[in-house]
């Protein structure tokens, strides 16, 4: 599966590492997964980590999915903090698309190009 999930610190946070080809329609699975997962209310932070995906064939209707399902599940943990790690301009492009779409009803997120970004980040709470 190109896109796993790894939950780290006692369920504190879930790591997304996606590898390979990953396709919107995985990614909305895999995205609903974690919402639905009972750790998601007690999670401090999300990183999404494209460090190592090959091909990233996601379209505006799967950002305004994952938006859509996102406000849908903001309420349960408002503080949580997102870190999509984006070193392709695709990948960049489409989580800035994903914020455009959640609006004010969406986590505190940090749009980065690699994993230090987003651990020092989170480190210093948003």
């Amino acid at each position: 599966m190109p896109i796993k999930v790894n939950y780290v610190e006692n369920n504190c946070g879930v790591i997304l590492d996606y590898s390979g080809e990953v396709t919107g329609n995985e990614l909305v699975s895999v995205v609903t997964e974690v919402f639905d997962n009972d750790n998601f209310t007690s999670l401090k932070y999300w990183i999404a980590d494209r460090t190592n995906c090959l091909e990233y064939d996601v379209d505006a209707s799967h950002a305004r999915t994952i938006a859509f399902i996102t406000e849908i599940n903001y309420l349960r943990n408002p503080n949580m903090l997102l870190a999509l790690i984006s070193p392709k301009d695709v990948e960049f492009g489409m989580s800035r698309m994903y914020q455009t779409f959640s609006g004010d009803r969406g986590f505190n997120t940090l749009v980065c190009h690699n994993r230090s970004e987003a651990d020092e980040w989170i480190s210093n709470g948003g």
